[in-house]
């Protein structure tokens, strides 16, 4: 389905993340053959079945191409100005509107782009920015104001690409440009004429100041950590080191979070043929590229959105993270590698999953027939359903609704993540239970909560439970502390009042702040109020 389409129907602020892997403007056709994982007849039947109930014809070449090839995928990386404005009635008339709207107005900034774009790098690379304008500014509209988004490209388009953003998002809005290693070793021999490109760019973007985000930090490096941390006090707590501010402090490595991670990501792969993620997608990237980006920039329960979802990486990260999503493709294909994707998704990231609609031809086509494996509430909206909508009325596609069927399948509380955050914060207030921490907005008054996450007091892997009275308030560094050391909130309370540069107030005070035991009862009671909820 186009995600214009889709983009239209989504109500606006009420997206968390957006991450997107469009096409990057390359001018060219891209294959690539799966020797590993071929697509099976049965499959192609599937496929077949869809692009016919959609109304499309084999006997068209133009329509015919989605179907792609019988053994790989190919993603189609041409624009021309007559083929994608002047031949696209919806982009041909954004182009108008924008080109007489007031000065001063995103509008106009966003036409000052394209022809920008004209005058240095010609129509065809102007046609994929107005491409993409077209869908940016629809994200802009679905995004919350606690919200982010990242778009992927690459060398060729990341100059246009990044005056767009300013002309939609603000300047003032701009995080960062990250950039991804990909390729390693004998891939990144020099080319003729150039140096070899072996980095892609994502462009990371806030929705305002409030937009959520925790620091991601990567473990600390082996001889650094062994030529540092000399130190033991025999106590337990392991080496320490002295320095920073405060020359005489003891700094342990138990304590540590790691190091701050930076704009530049070298420490996550291409996939290569013999990685269990590989489904033969053309433009396939990492789990652990999605995985990162939502980690920073949503708590679970958030929603995520990817309208150029190929084989769904972003929405397999996502479920096993925890967060609802929503991804949209042009590509048939991409429908067979979604279903795909999510039996391979490996055991570390959450294990096999089926999609709703899942059939033996999938199975059948990894080799894995008569392997139990849980099946995950979902829904699909073809384009004639989009598009009419009295064949698709469009209450059904609310996100209240498809939020209801989005839950992570290990949560068996009686209230939502989500739910249970906002009634601890409503009975205890914007408060970090592990340290006394109030997260502020930059007023330096008004309260800010989204800096603030949901922790289990005894964790899950120790038997700790969902339910409300397991649950509390960290910030980002309590959080990471007592999950490394897997320690109640009650004992990461006194570990920080040891440490005392970690108290942002006496523990005393944060107890009668937030007492442990009446936050105990008051739960119990919130939970008499809903029943229990059946344990998948």
């Amino acid at each position: 389905m186009d995600n214009l389409r889709l983009l239209e129907r989504v109500p606006g602020e009420s997206v968390d993340l957006i991450s997107i892997d469009p096409p990057f403007g390359k001018m060219d056709t891209f294959l690539k053959m799966s020797r590993q994982r071929p697509i099976i007849q049965l499959e192609m039947d599937e496929e077949r079945r869809l692009f016919e109930k959609h109304g499309l014809s084999i006997e068209d070449w133009q329509q015919r191409k989605q179907l792609l090839v019988e053994d790989g995928s190919v993603v189609d990386d041409i624009f021309t100005w007559d083929d994608k404005i002047n031949g696209n009635r919806s982009h041909k008339a954004f182009y108008d509107r924008i080109a007489v709207a007031e000065d001063g107005s995103m509008a106009r900034r966003v036409h000052r782009v394209i022809e920008a774009t004209r005058e240095t790098a010609g129509d065809n690379q102007a046609a994929y920015i107005c491409f993409m304008a077209v869908r940016l500014v629809h994200c802009y509209r679905v995004l919350k104001s606690t919200g982010s988004i990242y778009v992927h490209c690459d060398h060729k388009s990341n100059s246009h690409l990044r005056m767009l953003m300013d002309a939609i998002f603000g300047a003032g809005n701009m995080r960062n440009t990250l950039m991804w290693k990909r390729y390693r070793g004998k891939r990144a021999a020099s080319e003729p004429q150039r140096y070899a490109n072996i980095a892609d760019t994502i462009l990371f973007y806030a929705k305002s100041d409030e937009a959520k985000f925790d620091l991601p930090f990567t473990e600390l490096d082996a001889k650094y950590v062994k030529k540092t941390y000399v130190h033991d006090d025999h106590d337990g707590r392991g080496p320490y080191r002295f320095g920073g501010r405060f020359p005489d402090r003891k700094y342990y490595l138990s304590n540590s979070r790691g190091t701050p991670l930076t704009n530049w990501w070298d420490d996550i792969p291409e996939l290569n043929g013999r990685s269990q993620e590989m489904a033969g997608y053309v433009t396939q990237k990492p789990l652990a590229l999605a995985r990162r980006i939502i980690e920073a920039s949503t708590d679970p329960g958030d929603l995520v959105l990817d309208v150029f979802a190929g084989c769904a990486t972003t929405l397999v990260a996502a479920e096993g993270l925890g967060r609802h999503w929503i991804g949209c493709d042009m590509a048939y294909r991409a429908w067979t590698m979604n279903k795909r994707r999510f039996v391979l998704n490996p055991r570390e990231f959450g294990g096999p999953m089926m999609l709703t609609g899942t059939t033996g031809a999938t199975l059948k086509a990894l080799h894995i027939e008569g392997i139990p494996i849980p099946e995950i509430d979902s829904f699909t909206i073809g384009p004639p359903d989009i598009e009419g909508m009295e064949q698709y009325p469009i209450e059904k596609f609310e996100l209240a609704v498809a939020q209801a069927q989005r839950r992570d399948p290990r949560w068996t509380g009686r209230y939502t993540p989500d739910e249970a955050k906002q009634l601890l914060l409503d009975a205890w207030g914007p408060i970090c239970w592990g340290c006394g921490w109030e997260p502020r907005k930059p007023d330096g008054l008004t309260p800010n909560p989204f800096y603030l996450q949901l922790d289990h007091s005894l964790a899950r892997a120790l038997g700790g439970e969902d339910e409300l009275y397991n649950l509390g308030l960290l910030c980002g560094e309590c959080n990471g502390r007592k999950s490394a050391r897997e320690m109640e909130i009650a004992e990461l309370r006194r570990e920080n009042e040891r440490r005392g540069d970690a108290l942002h107030m006496s523990l005393a005070t944060l107890e009668g702040r937030v007492p442990l035991l009446r936050v105990r009862k008051w739960a119990q009671g919130k939970m008499d109020e809903r029943p229990r909820l059946a344990r998948r």
